[in-house]
């Protein structure tokens, strides 16, 4: 309410579980939450489960939600990448049979422009509404990002225990042993390397 915590858990409230990996607000307003294989919304009175496809039920582990332009939700899960539209889900997953071929994600966010982007072991992804682009991270795939960050610039920041950005051409890989990581800088889009040491 602006002025005090109400705090919310499993015996107090209709979570399902006290464990929450990520929380996120629609354009109303509404909290939507992933915990475990669960996907929740709060209006501030009611609490609401969102249930996965049956057959994806016991292999989803939802662990991060967005909004896109139109306000369809998308998810970051251990199997891909779930867009519910219409309160129908998509998924997007590893599959040789189609182009989309995705694994494990752990992070998603709609960037400036509305693009949807999420990382994971098949590097950063960018989703335009009609096609996937998979921007490598780093020399190696396979390797989960620790963060997603968009700035005010739109460029993409990502750490897997170094920490890159990607400015939609190029990703390019900061020394953080030489680089001004406040995280002012780091909203701004500013990051500055530091001069060597003398």
């Amino acid at each position: 309410n602006g002025s005090s915590w109400q705090n919310y858990n499993k015996q107090n409230s209709g979570l399902v579980y006290d464990g929450i990996y990520s929380i996120n607000f629609d354009k109303n307003g509404i909290a939507w939450m992933t915990i475990d294989s669960i996907i929740q919304k709060f209006d501030g009175t009611t609490w609401t489960t969102i249930s996965v496809p049956q057959h994806y039920k016991n292999r989803v582990t939802a662990y991060d939600l967005t909004f896109d332009n139109s306000g369809n939700l998308w998810v970051a899960t251990n199997y891909g990448i779930l867009k519910q539209e219409n309160g129908n889900f998509t998924i997007f997953k590893r599959d040789s049979t189609r182009a989309q071929s995705f694994s494990a994600f752990n992070f998603i966010e709609k960037d400036l422009t509305g693009k949807i982007c999420a990382t994971g072991q098949d590097g950063l992804l960018i989703y335009d509404g009609s096609t996937w682009k998979t921007v490598r991270i780093g020399n190696t795939w396979d390797v989960f990002p620790k963060a997603l960050y968009i700035d005010k610039k739109n460029t993409k920041w990502v750490t897997n225990g170094s920490l890159f950005s990607y400015d939609d051409k190029t990703m390019t890989e900061f020394d953080v042993s030489k680089i001004d990581l406040t995280i002012n800088k780091i909203a701004a889009g500013e990051v500055i390397e530091r001069p060597a040491s003398v």
